[in-house]
């Protein structure tokens, strides 16, 4: 049973490890000031381990008290790493402080968002419109800021960030955009700056009426 319960942890510790490097080598690609959400969650799971570890050892306990119970901790770590690693998008980096997330995509827009996502940032956009189908995730109502740059987006149709209402700040620059429908930036109340640089043909529909600050730098062909 020994020998059994010693394999089993050894197998689980080298699954931690794998998973560990390839979530810290992921993030290595990211901003050097902070770390991926899930080499966060790493940290705070060892971080519990520890503190366990730490208070049995101080009130005299022993430190495990069965094989199971170092098998059980082992999963949990397991599990915690793996679900956090789940958590960013397919084709997104995301950037983790603690409190708050910013992603980075590449072609594609996430379907869901990692909770507390405040910042996300798409380019090379694969889509010839944006719709409201695109930000379905209830959890796009946490996002400020929204980067849209470069690829084949033609149209954004009416209501399309009708789930991103708490918007300070959204970019839409050097796209093929030629259409934005008047309705498109309706329930942007609180949007403060529309960048639309680097669009050269675009059908203008009263779409930056109520904006303080609107850059349309380089739109004229």
């Amino acid at each position: 049973m020994l020998i059994i319960c010693v394999i089993v942890i050894i197998i689980i510790i080298i699954i931690i490890i794998i998973i560990y490097i390839i979530s810290n080598s992921s993030s290595s690609s990211s901003s050097s000031s902070s770390s991926s959400s899930s080499s966060s969650s790493t940290s705070s799971t060892i971080r519990i381990i520890i503190v366990i570890i730490n208070r049995r050892h101080f009130e005299g306990q022993e430190l495990f008290e069965s094989c199971g119970e170092i098998i059980a901790l082992s999963i949990f770590m397991l599990v915690s790493i793996v679900t956090a690693n789940s958590d960013c998008p397919i084709s997104c980096e995301c950037d983790d402080d603690g409190e708050t997330v910013d992603i980075s995509c590449i072609g594609t827009i996430p379907k869901t968002l990692p909770l507390n996502t405040r910042v996300v940032n798409i380019t090379d956009i694969e889509y010839y419109y944006l719709d409201q189908v695109h930000f379905n995730d209830a959890r796009w109502a946490n996002v400020t800021k929204l980067y849209l740059r470069g690829g084949r987006v033609k149209v954004v149709c009416g209501n399309t960030f009708w789930n991103v209402r708490n918007l300070t700040h959204l970019q839409i620059s050097f796209t093929e955009l030629d259409y934005i429908d008047f309705s498109a930036f309706s329930q942007l109340k609180i949007l403060l700056t529309l960048d639309l640089s680097g669009n050269y043909k675009i059908l203008f529909d009263n779409v930056a009426f109520g904006l303080n600050v609107t850059k349309f730098t380089n739109n004229l062909e």
